[in-house]
């Protein structure tokens, strides 16, 4: 299911935004990003439905569109809190005005990387002159976080079996020591991956 919901299998699919160029597709959501930055709440929301919506229009299943702004809407609903909470019904303007904004680029950004293959993306990228560590990065990134989620399922499963996910406080134990458990994997996966490219000759 996260395979699924987070890698670019919907940005492979034949339609219309997904066969467009990836440089005029990065162009227009920097462009869109800027103006959901410098208007208004109107505006924001605005990007936010309509990206929402072609999502739906494209047939990605609205599971997945629902997972990937969970993120989003919880920055949102506690940006509003600590607004209220430090700044009283007074700051509610600007709390819904920031978190409006933050739906906005979410789902800019959103809709471009479910219509446009990652390499693609770090094609254009290129093209762009962003330097070339930068681009070597974000592919391994990409690349092992699908490896470092699938160790987290096999520890996750692990522990469920032993009941670790049995009461509050076995469940928090548990969860910190998964956590504990990837943060390790992924540092010793980094220096692996390093060694290995090195000994092919990168020198990055």
């Amino acid at each position: 299911m996260f395979s699924e919901t987070f890698s670019d299998i919907y940005a492979k699919r034949d339609n219309l935004l997904t066969r467009m160029d990836a440089r005029v597709k990065a162009t227009l959501a920097l462009a869109f990003l800027a103006a959901n930055i410098l208007t208004g709440t109107v505006l924001s929301l605005l990007f936010f439905f309509i990206n929402v919506s072609t999502l739906l229009f494209l047939r990605i299943p609205p599971r997945t569109v629902f997972i990937r702004l969970l993120e989003p809407f919880g920055v949102a609903g506690m940006v509003i809190a600590i607004k209220v909470f430090f700044g009283g019904w007074g700051a509610i303007t600007d709390a819904v005005t920031i978190a409006s904004r933050v739906l906005g680029a979410v789902s800019i950004v959103l809709l471009l990387s479910m219509t446009t293959p990652l390499d693609d993306l770090l094609k254009a990228m290129s093209w762009f002159k962003v330097p070339r560590t930068w681009t070597d990065v974000a592919l391994l990134t990409y690349r092992y976080i699908f490896v470092l989620i699938e160790d987290a399922f096999v520890v996750y499963s692990a522990q469920r079996v032993r009941l670790g996910y049995f009461g509050l406080r076995q469940s928090l134990e548990s969860f910190g020591t998964l956590t504990g458990t990837i943060v390790i994997r992924a540092y010793d996966q980094a220096i692996a991956t390093s060694q290995a490219m090195r000994l092919r000759g990168y020198a990055g």
